[in-house]
């Protein structure tokens, strides 16, 4: 078993623990675990590589996940609406995909690996309890709504290599306190 199909285990709304799967699955499609509201417990094997997009969208009860060093591709809104409170990104990753964990509303720490180069629009979207976030080095752009609607944001770092911060991208982030931006030239607006 390499791979779990698109919408393998979609609404089983009693499914509460994934174990630990087997070691060679390396991809789980599409909407895989869509709507398990009751999903609280998932350990990603130590060879994946893709999680597909809404592969956990919905999943309510789910409250941390880690995605292992192997992972390079995250799809679409793949943790969207999840009862995340921890995420911690993988090195592998060099993409946080859009929406990826938008409307995960008591999602409070993420920690991003040191390979991630771009974040997508909208990926925080409404992440009303994320208070910090550091910005790893290796981003350049901050997307349009990155941070949209993230109510209890009230301190980010922006690295010293950014260069331009997108539409929407703190709208509705009544609570800033602190922009600590450590670029020697400050960052241009950008429509994407």
């Amino acid at each position: 078993l390499e791979e779990i199909g698109a919408g393998a285990f979609h609404q089983c709304y009693n499914l509460i623990t994934v174990g630990k799967m087997p070691e060679k699955v390396i991809s789980i499609g599409d909407e895989c675990f869509s709507h398990c509201y009751n999903l609280e417990e998932v350990v990603l094997p130590g060879k994946l590589e893709k999680i597909g997009y809404w592969a956990f969208k919905g999943c309510q009860h789910l409250l941390k996940i880690v995605i292992p060093n192997s992972v390079k591709i995250l799809g679409s809104g793949c943790f969207k609406d999840c009862g995340l409170i921890s995420v911690v990104v993988g090195d592998g990753v060099e993409e946080i995909p859009n929406s990826a964990f938008a409307g995960c509303v008591y999602l409070t720490t993420v920690k991003l690996g040191k390979s991630v180069s771009k974040i997508g629009s909208y990926a925080f979207n409404n992440c009303a309890n994320l208070e910090s976030i550091i910005i790893p080095n290796s981003i350049e752009r901050l997307s349009a709504g990155i941070f949209y609607g993230c109510h209890n944001l009230s301190s980010i770092t922006l690295p010293s290599s950014i260069l331009s911060i997108g539409n929407y991208a703190f709208n509705n982030c009544s609570n800033i306190r602190s922009i600590y931006c450590q670029a020697s030239t400050p960052p241009y607006y950008s429509m994407i």
